[in-house]
């Protein structure tokens, strides 16, 4: 089961919660969110209507 929502209602605590909880999440996160790990940051600006993503297990 997989919850998508949009960047409001993203933070590390609930995708913590809810992975252990058995939910999948699909969302948009601020990297400048409360416990953003900073290895997963994008060094560098991308350019505009360019799209990134990473998978987490």
């Amino acid at each position: 089961f997989n919850i998508y929502m949009d960047n409001f209602f993203s933070n590390i605590n609930l995708f913590k919660f809810l992975r252990d909880h058995n939910y999948g999440t699909c969302d948009i996160v601020r990297t400048n969110s409360f416990k953003f790990l900073n290895s997963l940051k994008v060094k560098k600006k991308l350019d505009w209507n360019t799209f990134s993503e990473i998978v987490m297990d």
